[in-house]
């Protein structure tokens, strides 16, 4: 895969992080009931975790290609993707325990306390949260837990699927989990999100001719019918979904974007802390404005202009480091 098309994929990923920041801060917080407006505004930006899926699904497809992935190199995949993906993610749930203790210090503090027992923390480091029945301190985190089940099937999959009818046959035992799985589990089990993974991956295929025309836009139609079934908005999951694989595909760069490329490199660490911390900022901004439309919508630009400056600190002084603590880990046998 050349470098434009790392660069395509870090620009969608980049416009992806924006589109659900933007999403959570005009929706999911208590006054935005106030305005039908703003809510509409946000609410398509929580699509962006489709996309989110779909190039997941073609990196992780590039990279274990690339380094000629066996099972024998399991441990060592899944230690490289725990230090790039679990690093940050940990030091957001400190971030966030902190960012809310000194929140709920201030005079000026209106909701509720938030009370940080040992035994959510420890859920949530292992990704079992949602598996006990509780919540997450962060309604984003619960896409992490989808991603680590996805790279635990690829690192087991992808050995077997060397061959068109083992592939053919994995795909169609995938398939059928997906669809047998019950709709209340979508938080929780990969199940229902594997024909976005899937679309990714095949994508890639496709790209480096390991996939013909045919193949590759049969296991599409395919995909896109089980979300059709499995998702009561598949419109625009469809829609993303086929917009972000084809993006990848046709798009030519002429040359770099950069406040794209920025978006793109902080698009993780944006992430992991948009939610709690731009709340806070809305919620101390409408206590002072009011929740008009005109204010509603001033407290998101706000919001979202000093996630994405303290995203940029996360990024240099926990992010990056972890990204190049990673590279360090290559694939070897055990």
């Amino acid at each position: 895969m050349n470098e434009e098309k790392l660069d395509v994929v870090n620009y969608i990923r980049g416009l992806a992080s924006l589109s659900v920041c933007w999403y959570h801060l005009t929706t999911c917080y208590p006054g935005a009931s106030e305005s039908k407006i703003i809510q509409s505004l946000g609410y398509y930006g929580q699509y962006g975790v489709h996309a989110f899926f779909v190039i997941s699904g073609y990196v992780i497809t590039y990279f274990l290609d690339k380094n000629n992935y066996r099972i024998s190199h399991i441990i060592t995949f899944l230690k490289r993707r725990f230090i790039r993906v679990n690093y940050p993610y940990y030091a957001s749930i400190i971030f966030i325990i902190l960012i809310t203790m000194i929140a709920q210090m201030l005079p000026s503090y209106r909701g509720n306390l938030s009370v940080y027992e040992i035994k959510d923390i420890l859920l949530h480091f292992v990704f079992l949260t949602r598996f006990y029945g509780e919540n997450w301190i962060n309604p984003a985190y619960w896409t992490l837990s989808i991603e680590f089940q996805y790279y635990i099937l690829m690192g087991l999959a992808v050995p077997l699927m060397n061959k068109k009818m083992s592939k053919m046959i994995i795909y169609i035992i995938l398939i059928i989990t997906s669809l047998i799985t019950p709709f209340q589990y979508k938080q929780i089990l990969i199940s229902a999100w594997l024909p976005l993974f899937i679309i990714g991956g095949e994508t890639y295929m496709y790209r480096i001719t390991k996939s013909s025309v045919t193949s590759y836009y049969t296991y599409l139609s395919v995909c896109l019918l089980i979300i059709i079934i499995n998702h009561y908005d598949y419109l625009p999951c469809i829609i993303t979904s086929v917009v972000t694989s084809q993006l990848i595909l046709c798009y030519h760069l002429k040359y770099k974007i950069k406040i794209l490329s920025f978006m793109g490199n902080i698009s993780y660490s944006l992430y992991l802390i948009h939610v709690p911390l731009g709340q806070k900022i809305i919620n101390a901004t409408t206590r002072i404005f009011g929740v008009s439309d005109i204010c509603l919508f001033i407290s998101a630009i706000v919001a979202t202009v000093v996630c994405i400056f303290i995203s940029f600190l996360f990024f240099k002084i926990i992010e990056h480091p972890c990204h190049i603590l990673s590279k360090k880990v290559t694939l070897k046998s055990r």
